[in-house]
């Protein structure tokens, strides 16, 4: 545990600290989005926006939200999709980068033990925190600095980003009004839904390979 608690409080410390370094880009952000234009500008403009949001303070919910009133509710659900899980795996990469250093500030034991915590609850938290900002950020790095496999993060960071994703673009589509904490708690509980299903199908497969 000390290990995950350890890098848990790094990395949201880092992240904190370049949200409050760099705050004045969501204003600036927001205007460039909204300035008029061509939807091909606006769409790399979003997308670039989103990737960034990994190491920057961007308003994620506000630009898919903004995805879905411009592109509809598909075209924003596929950007936000693609641009949040490429961002996502930015962090899991990144973590993975540093894992080596990392490891060397933790006894063995520490970081076995921090390996299987996240084996044990590392995937439904990968789900789960692609609504959260801050430790959405937080747990794509962290998961990289264990023996968690890409293959694993991703598809888990798939079924966050998808409801995360068609949430917001429904919400810009059809219901702008919508209060933010609703939002939250919808995405929250349909993507702890679709963990354990998905959960429980791949333990099944599993069953049957070992068979």
């Amino acid at each position: 545990m000390k290990k995950i608690l350890s890098l848990f409080f790094f990395i949201s410390t880092f992240v904190v600290v370049t949200f409050l370094l760099f705050q004045d880009a969501e204003s600036y952000m927001m205007t460039k989005l909204e300035e008029p234009g061509s939807l091909g500008i606006y769409s790399a403009l979003s997308f670039v926006f989103l990737l960034s949001d990994i190491l920057l303070p961007i308003p994620s919910s506000l630009i898919m939200i903004l995805n879905g009133k411009l592109l509809g509710f598909m075209g924003g659900t596929l950007l936000s999709f693609i641009a949040g899980l490429t961002s996502s795996s930015i962090g899991y990469f990144l973590g993975r980068a540093s894992k080596k250093y990392l490891d060397r500030f933790f006894k063995p034991k520490e970081i076995e033990s921090a390996n299987a915590f996240m084996d044990k609850y590392g995937k439904l938290s990968i789900a789960l925190s692609r609504a959260i900002p801050i430790l959405s950020e937080t747990i794509a790095v962290m998961t990289g600095t264990t023996n968690i496999t890409f293959k694993t993060f991703f598809s888990y960071s798939v079924i966050g980003h998808i409801v995360v994703s068609m949430v917001y673009a429904w919400v810009g589509a059809f219901a702008s009004s919508l209060n933010g904490h609703v939002i939250t708690v919808v995405v929250v509980i349909a993507t702890l839904i679709l963990s354990v299903v998905f959960g429980k199908i791949t333990s099944k497969k599993l069953e049957k390979k070992t068979v």
